[in-house]
């Protein structure tokens, strides 16, 4: 009985650290841009939503690296998407790219500086 609780309480430990992560898919950053501190060069990049203790985060993958990571603004959805869509578009009289995510059914935002 005592190994199975204290097996039950390393398990525990574990979820509580563990972070969670969906794969939107790889999409292109079709300017240089400044997110998250970090210069982004153009290019496909995998984008992940990943949830923390404080947060969703959107991260941008390259060739299996993180080459960015912020939190993201979060926005309950009127509907849902049983696919991830995703929409990355220059704000017209801005200086940033909007990256609007619908992931089930939330919304996440992602703001990056095309000029610094």
């Amino acid at each position: 009985m005592k190994k199975l609780i204290f097996i039950a309480a390393i398990f525990c430990l574990v979820l509580t650290s563990y972070t969670f992560a969906d794969d939107i898919g790889n999409y292109k950053i079709p300017m240089k841009v400044r997110y998250a501190e970090t210069v982004v060069d153009p290019g496909m990049y995998m984008i992940q939503i990943v949830t923390e203790k404080d947060g969703p985060y959107i991260v941008l993958n390259k060739g299996g690296n993180v080459v960015a990571k912020d939190l993201s603004i979060q926005i309950p959805a009127s509907g849902s998407a049983k696919k991830p869509q995703v929409q990355i578009a220059k704000i017209a009289g801005q200086d940033f790219l909007r990256v609007r995510i619908l992931n089930g059914n939330m919304y996440y935002y992602a703001y990056m500086e095309t000029k610094w």
